[in-house]
């Protein structure tokens, strides 16, 4: 039975990775169409392929990787942690422009950045092989087969921290399990945000003794005399007399709540 749960595993990550060889050539015509409003789409787009400009190669004690500004945000106070207590070389990694410009705008040379490769074959093991990490931490909710075989491959722990997933996500991936289910096996320790979360990951196949509740991590972001500073000026030049009702990185759903409570305070602030 485990002889051929693997070979349907390996053939369904060998399909996937056909199919995502095969898109390729789109997902840099995006990239392309993407420059056309933002120019830094294009920047470093090799690395997309997990070809790095870096040589010889700095290999890397820790890397980390969030998709954009807002799991990066998440990451900030955790690396300043480990700067604090430990000198190992930190990689991270992110997918977006804007994540990347915010790496360099907070951490500066403190750490290598580079984007992430795509999920192909090639290109994740270039990844792994140019850096070689001794630990992987992937902020929220990245699942990627091939990339985590090599993980995997090369004995490097990896983590899923501030983990999450939707209602939707998770039929998703039930969809895929011969693909799902290896990506996670290959995981170290899954720390959800919530209790929900926890049996969400379980329930796509992640083994229920590597998934814990650790809570949302973006509540431990710290707010700096800067960003108070700003906020300040911010609601001066616009906002002086007027109370202001903000809705800022809400998921699906959560919208609904935040108009509920508008009704409910609209009568009381009518100014609101």
């Amino acid at each position: 039975m485990r002889i051929q749960a693997a070979c349907l595993s390996y053939l369904a990550r060998s399909v996937y990775s056909a199919l995502f060889c095969l898109a390729t050539p789109l997902l840099l015509l995006r990239l392309r169409y993407k420059a056309k409003t933002n120019p830094a789409y294009l920047n470093r787009w090799q690395e997309r392929l997990g070809v790095y400009s870096l040589t010889p190669a700095i290999t890397c004690k820790i890397w980390f990787h969030g998709v954009s500004v807002g799991e990066i945000e998440t990451l900030f106070p955790l690396i300043d942690l480990v700067q604090h207590h430990h000198s190992e070389p930190i990689l991270v990694t992110t997918t977006t422009p804007t994540g990347s410009m915010r790496v360099s705008q907070v951490l500066g040379q403190r750490v290598q950045h580079v984007y992430l490769p795509y999920d192909l074959p090639g290109a994740t093991q270039r990844f792994i092989q140019h850096f070689q990490p001794k630990l992987a931490v992937i902020v929220e909710t990245e699942i990627w087969p091939n990339l985590y075989a090599a993980c995997q491959n090369s004995d490097i722990p990896l983590l899923i921290i501030n983990g999450r997933l939707s209602e939707k996500s998770v039929k998703g991936y039930q969809k895929l399990p011969w693909l799902t289910h290896p990506a996670l096996a290959a995981m170290t320790q899954i720390l959800a945000q919530t209790e929900v979360d926890r049996a969400r990951f379980i329930a796509i196949g992640a083994d229920s003794q590597k998934v814990s509740t650790l809570g949302n991590m973006k509540f431990d972001n710290l707010i700096t005399v800067e960003q108070i500073s700003q906020g300040q000026q911010l609601k001066a030049h616009y906002f002086a007399k007027r109370w202001v009702w903000l809705c800022a990185s809400t998921h699906e759903g959560e919208e609904a709540y935040c108009l509920a409570a508008y009704q409910a305070l609209k009568p009381v602030i009518p100014e609101l």
